[in-house]
C-alpha cells in the first residue's frame, strides 16, 4: 500500500517516485518542508545515487510512502529487502569498503574516517598529522565511502607533482583504481567533460596553466569535494607577481602571457619538473625560449618574465627592445616569504635566505639596467601595484593610444 505526500515524510522511509530522471523506488535520506507547504526530498536509489525531488503542496502522486506491499512481484520484494539490508550495513561503513580491499587501516585512521568524518559529511576537514601517518589513506577511504553512500559523485585531488603517481598507485592498490590525472592534453581534449568522476591534478600545473585553472573551476566541473595534499603549499607565493600581470590585463584588455605557462606549452614541464629532470642549464635555455615567445606576441600585450632570464645578455637586449619594462622589486625577506615552498622554483626550498640574498645581489643591477619603471612591492598588494603601473602607463606615449578611456571592470 502507498500513502501520498500530504501525510509527510521522514528519514528512512521507502518511497515510490514518479519524476523524470529518478528511479522508481528510493529511500528518504533527508526531508525538508518547503515554504509553500510542499516538501524537498533527498532520496537515495538502490544503486546509491542521491537525488533531489520537489513535492508541491497537496500533491499525492510524485512521491508516495510504501507502508506495505502484500501483492508485489517477488523480485521487487527481494530488491526491497536487499536495499534495507544495505542501509543497515551502511551504519557500520567498515563492513563494506574494507571488506573488498587488502587495506587494513590503523586504529587512528579508522577512527578519523569512520568515527569523525563520515558521521559529519557536510563539514570541512583538515587532516593534520606527522609525516608517514597515512593521511593519503584516510583521504582515500573518506572519498570512496562518501561515493558509496551517494553523498558525493565527483572529486578532485590537488597534489604536488611528485605525489600524483603515488596517489594513483594507492587508488589502484587499495580503492579499486579509477583515479585519472589531469594534464594539459586532458583539458585540450575536453576529457573533463566526460562522466569520469575522480581526478588528480598537480599543484604545479594548476598554478601556472590558465586553461587548466578554467577547466577545474568548481562551477564548471561540478566538484562535490576537493582534497588538497600538502595544503601548506597554498600559502602566498611568487604567484603574487603574476597576479599583477593578470590584474593589468583585466584593466587594460590586453592579452597576458605568463612565462611559466609559455614554458609548459614549449616543453610540457613546469620549472620545478624541468630543473629536477634536466638540470638548471636546460631550465634557463627553455625559459629564454619562452620569453622570446612571449615578446613575439602582437602589441599591445603584457608578458611576465621569469626572474632568471635577466642573467642572459641576449634576454636583456630583447627586453629593452620589445617595449616598456617594469621591475617589481622585492627584498630578500619578502621573496623568501612569497616563494619558499612554491611549486615553481625548487632551489628556494633548500637554498633559503642565503641563496636569495646572493641572487638579489647579482640580479638587481641587471634588472635596473633594463627597467623603465621600478616599483617596491614588499609591503604592497598586487592590486596596489597594478594600479600604479597603469597610472604610469597612461603617461607613456607608446601606450596611451592603446589604453581604454575607462578601466575594464
Amino acid at each position: 500500500m502507498e500513502h501520498g505526500g500530504d501525510m509527510g515524510f521522514d528519514k528512512g522511509q521507502r518511497v515510490r517516485i514518479r519524476a523524470s530522471g529518478v528511479p522508481e523506488y528510493a529511500q528518504v535520506r533527508h526531508a525538508m518542508p518547503s515554504e509553500d507547504g510542499g516538501w524537498s526530498l533527498f532520496v537515495v536509489d538502490d544503486a546509491g545515487g542521491l537525488h533531489e525531488v520537489a513535492v508541491p503542496a497537496g500533491d499525492t502522486t510524485i512521491a508516495t510512502v510504501l507502508t506495505s506491499d502484500g501483492a508485489a512481484d517477488s523480485s521487487r520484494v527481494l530488491a526491497g529487502m536487499w536495499t534495507r539490508w544495505m542501509t543497515a550495513a551502511a551504519t557500520n561503513a567498515e563492513s563494506t569498503l574494507l571488506a573488498s580491499t587488502p587495506l587494513n587501516p590503523y586504529a587512528h585512521q579508522a577512527n578519523a574516517v569512520y568515527g569523525a568524518m563520515l558521521p559529519q559529511p557536510y563539514l570541512r576537514f583538515l587532516l593534520a598529522d606527522e609525516p608517514g601517518t597515512g593521511k593519503t589513506i584516510m583521504a582515500g577511504l573518506y572519498l570512496r565511502e562518501m561515493q558509496r553512500l551517494g553523498l558525493i559523485r565527483r572529486g578532485l585531488i590537488v597534489v604536488p607533482a611528485n605525489l600524483a603517481s603515488k596517489w594513483q598507485e594507492d587508488f589502484d592498490r587499495f580503492f579499486g583504481g579509477g583515479l585519472r590525472r589531469i594534464t594539459a592534453d586532458t583539458v585540450r581534449e575536453h576529457a573533463l567533460e566526460t562522466s569520469h568522476d575522480l581526478w588528480v591534478v598537480s599543484l604545479e600545473l594548476a598554478a601556472v596553466n590558465p586553461a587548466v585553472q578554467e577547466a577545474i573551476r568548481p562551477d564548471r566541473a561540478g566538484w562535490d569535494i576537493v582534497v588538497f595534499d600538502e595544503a601548506h603549499r597554498l600559502t602566498p607565493t611568487a604567484a603574487g607577481f603574476h597576479q599583477v600581470g593578470r590584474l593589468l590585463a583585466k584593466r587594460t584588455g590586453w592579452p597576458y602571457a605568463d612565462n611559466d605557462e609559455l614554458l609548459l606549452q614549449l616543453v610540457g614541464k613546469t620549472p620545478r619538473e624541468l630543473l629536477s629532470q634536466d638540470g638548471e642549464a636546460a631550465l634557463r635555455e627553455s625559459e629564454s625560449a619562452a620569453l622570446r615567445m612571449g615578446l613575439a606576441m602582437p602589441e599591445p600585450s603584457i608578458v611576465s618574465a621569469a626572474g632568471g632570464t635577466i642573467l642572459d645578455p641576449e634576454n636583456r637586449r630583447d627586453l629593452q627592445a620589445a617595449g616598456l619594462a617594469v621591475w617589481l622589486k622585492a627584498g630578500p625577506a619578502a621573496i623568501q616569504q612569497r616563494a619558499t615552498g612554491a611549486p615553481h622554483r625548487a632551489w628556494l626550498d633548500t637554498g633559503g635566505l642565503e641563496w636569495i640574498r646572493d641572487a638579489v645581489a647579482e640580479r638587481d643591477p641587471l634588472y635596473a639596467s633594463v627597467a623603465d619603471l621600478t616599483i617596491e612591492v614588499d609591503r604592497r598588494s598586487s592590486r596596489q601595484v597594478a594600479r600604479d603601473v597603469l597610472t604610469w602607463l597612461r603617461t607613456a606615449d607608446t601606450c596611451h593610444a592603446f589604453l581604454p578611456a575607462v578601466d575594464q571592470p
